[in-house]
């Protein structure tokens, strides 16, 4: 029996949504040869030349730059910086070879995501049923990770990782986050936000089995892992489930349900004023992160290092110092992406990838597919508070965005 073309395509993009959770286990010595970073790499370099001919091929079409085309376009931007930040380095970094590579996977990576979610022939509700299915497991594991907590076992060592094998941090109200199969714990709650907006975007019942269960799913983990950026970007989330599902339907079920969902809310809290300490810690960990409070510890070295890094970037404001340049002056990274391109591109470094992402945002406001133009602001938002980009949760939106341009047939 002779298999088509495209059902393989559509399996193997399933086979990679599948793998998403799994961005830092089982892997061993770098997050691009987990179980998840392999399946990227492997639709990546599949899927790279079909991708970037689409792409010059489609914005030739009436003379216009298409969505389609914004992705392919920013990575000729990116080469150039990475020719005259090259050419005017007095020194290059011993990893110069192997962040100029990474910074082509993530582009591409860009590319090809987008791609395949504007030739996507799987449907929405298949989609939808398969990141609902992946949630609740996800969430599953979460509390086994956290029950296990009680023993004093920490059960994510025991899964093969890169590194930071041993995760046991402290949780403001219930004594200790999860990560699950991630990195950290904000990686995780980036995961849940990605996956509950994608479901709310593919599905067209807000009353059934699927958005139920990812509703209660993604509160779950977004408990369990207490990130301070996935929390507030999760607000508008959750006020925007309250219109689609109660306040649009005026009906007493969905009314039952809102009163449930704050139920289980204050049921995960315990008592309200847990509640508060662990909100009070988030408000000390902004002011901190603005160098206002010294308080917490991890947000007054991500205020040292954004210091640290911006002083470099205003001293090399054009050319930077070259690939990896940000190694000169700290060995750990600066923990975020736009001020490391920075340091290294210069000024337009700094500036690439937000542009990119506003770019983005602002032709699906236009389209008036809000939904759609607030995951990619997530992505943005989350990019500012992490150097790594070994994280298939983003280019899950690509793909999901883009597929509502092939849904909804508009360029």
């Amino acid at each position: 029996m002779k298999i088509s073309h495209n059902v393989l395509t559509d399996f193997l993009i399933l086979i990679w949504i599948i793998t998403i959770p799994f961005s830092h286990a089982p892997g061993i010595k770098h997050s691009v040869f987990t179980l998840s970073g392999i399946m990227t790499t492997i639709v990546i370099c599949l899927y790279s030349l079909p991708a970037i001919y689409y792409s010059i091929k489609i914005s030739k079409g009436g003379g216009k730059i298409r969505a389609i085309s914004l992705p392919f376009i920013f990575f000729i931007f990116y080469l150039i910086l990475v020719f005259i930040s090259t050419a005017g380095a007095n020194e290059l970094h011993d990893k110069f070879f192997n962040y100029g590579m990474a910074y082509v996977w993530l582009f591409l990576a860009f590319i090809v995501f987008s791609y395949k979610g504007l030739v996507n022939n799987i449907s929405d509700f298949k989609i939808a049923k398969i990141l609902c299915v992946i949630l609740c497991l996800t969430s599953l594991f979460s509390l086994i990770e956290y029950s296990f907590h009680f023993i004093h076992i920490d059960i994510g060592s025991y899964f093969v990782r890169p590194d930071r094998i041993s995760y046991f941090y402290n949780h403001p109200v219930v004594g200790y986050r999860v990560r699950a199969f991630n990195y950290e714990s904000a990686n995780l709650a980036l995961l849940a936000n990605v996956f509950f907006l994608s479901i709310v975007i593919l599905l067209r019942n807000y009353q059934g089995w699927i958005f139920k269960l990812s509703f209660i799913s993604w509160m779950i983990i977004l408990f369990l892992a207490w990130s301070s950026a996935a929390l507030l970007i999760s607000a508008p989330i959750f006020l925007y489930v309250i219109k689609i599902s109660v306040i649009d339907r005026k009906s007493i079920l969905s009314i039952l349900t809102l009163f449930f969902c704050i139920i289980l809310y204050f049921l995960l809290g315990y008592e309200i004023n847990i509640n508060m300490d662990g909100f009070y810690l988030i408000y000390e960990k902004i002011i901190g992160y603005l160098g206002y409070s010294d308080k917490m510890i991890s947000a007054n070295i991500r205020n040292n290092l954004f210091t640290l890094g911006w002083d470099s970037l205003s001293d090399n404001l054009f050319n930077g110092l070259g690939l990896a340049g940000f190694y000169f002056i700290s060995d750990t990274g600066l923990n975020n992406i736009y001020l490391m391109m920075g340091v290294q591109f210069g000024f337009m470094g700094f500036l690439i990838l937000p542009i990119f992402f506003v770019c983005l945002m602002l032709y699906f406001l236009f389209k008036n597919d809000f939904c759609s133009s607030y995951l990619i602001f997530m992505v943005m938002f989350f990019l500012w508070f992490v150097g790594d980009f070994w994280i298939p949760q983003i280019f899950l939106v690509f793909f999901v965005v883009f597929n509502s341009i092939n849904r909804k047939n508009y360029v």
